[in-house]
């Protein structure tokens, strides 16, 4: 019994026909059929919003979205939003406003934000809270991001407007991201995006107990399999195996 569906949509103003896998989800399309990694993996469990993308303007996590449900529908990614110089007036109130940080979940944010402005171009601040509300950021406590929503509302609103104003060199100014620009456009390389020709890749097996003492690891079985290359444990690991600073603090 075949698993393969014929699919019609529309994915960043281009028209797009396919044969995918029925159990495939939009996120792994994405980034494993056409290469497009802004649109970041960060759980695969419909939970952290990294993965947002737009399914007829309306934010969506792609994570869990499989590809029958896209079916002529429209699609919009962070690869897909540019303005009168090449950045959306989103993306350069999130440069503008330092909210970019590690820059992971950023495009997520920025296609959640979108979302938002085209149901409600004045949002209030309860608007911008629970339009955000599903992606979830590691590195601030939202109040940059915040003010970025508020100045992108004010930008797309007014594009012209839209100069990035992040500070010059000198006393007092903020020094440029200077990976920013890479960060809004979701083009910045995290270790996920890498891609090299013949390269294995690892899965963690995790234990079926949440509170357990492993006591030995029998791996035949595993190396047995079709196409394992290798398994690795602890035993494979040099040097300091556990977590924290190599060197603690005095």
């Amino acid at each position: 019994m075949t698993t393969q569906i014929d699919l019609c949509f529309n994915l960043n103003g281009r028209d797009i026909e396919t044969r995918v896998d029925k159990d495939m989800t939009l996120l792994r399309y994405l980034r494993d059929v056409l290469h497009l990694k802004g649109t970041k993996n960060g759980c695969s469990t419909n939970h952290c919003g990294a993965c947002t993308v737009l399914v007829d303007d309306r934010p969506i996590k792609s994570c869990c979205l499989k590809m029958p449900k896209i079916n002529g529908r429209r699609i919009e990614t962070i690869e897909g939003l540019e303005g009168s110089k090449g950045l959306h007036p989103i993306q350069t109130a999130f440069l503008a406003a330092g909210a970019v940080q590690c820059g992971f979940c950023t495009p997520g944010m920025i296609m959640a934000t979108k979302g938002l402005l085209r149901r409600h171009p004045k949002p209030t601040a309860e608007q911008i809270r629970k339009g955000l509300k599903n992606n979830i950021c590691r590195c601030t406590g939202y109040t940059k991001i915040i003010e970025a929503v508020n100045l992108a509302a004010k930008w797309v609103r007014h594009p012209e407007n839209a100069a990035l104003s992040t500070g010059g060199i000198g006393l007092g100014r903020s020094l440029p991201d200077q990976d920013g620009r890479a960060k809004v456009e979701g083009s910045l390389v995290f270790a996920d995006d890498m891609e090299i020709e013949g390269m294995v890749y690892g899965k963690i097996l995790w234990s079926a107990h949440p509170h357990a003492e492993i006591v030995s690891l029998v791996i035949d079985r595993a190396q047995a399999l079709p196409g394992v290359v290798g398994v690795l444990t602890a035993k494979d690991v040099p040097g300091h195996n556990g977590m924290g600073s190599l060197t603690p603090d005095p």
